[in-house]
């Protein structure tokens, strides 16, 4: 693990601007637990919403045909939320839930 510069509020608020239009990963079941790995442990925080958007959206897939949710993309998810919203909330000044919820209300209200 490594540790990367804390990025600025703005940043931070740029990020969270720009998720709806942040793109699901691209893969096929067989390599998708390879891109959540490599997404996971290089680059920008961009990578981390590729990955809570994937799996997110691959389980609620999943509940809605009556299916259990995926436990590598429940995993995957989970590490990447929480990577991201511990990420975020220092430079929102915010603690781990009140950033998540400020990611999810933010969210809500652009798509609205």
């Amino acid at each position: 693990c490594y540790l990367r510069e804390v990025v600025s509020k703005k940043k931070a608020n740029d990020l969270i601007f720009q998720i709806p239009s942040i793109d699901m990963i691209d893969a096929d079941d067989k390599d998708l637990e390879y891109e959540y790995k490599r997404l996971l442990d290089e680059g920008p925080l961009e990578n981390l919403v590729k990955i809570i958007k994937t799996a997110y959206l691959r389980n609620q897939e999943r509940l809605n045909q009556k299916k259990k949710i995926g436990e590598k993309d429940d995993n995957y998810f989970q590490l990447a939320e929480k990577r991201l919203y511990n990420e975020l909330s220092v430079s929102l000044d915010l603690t781990f839930d009140e950033t998540k919820q400020y990611v999810i209300d933010s969210v809500k209200a652009l798509l609205s």
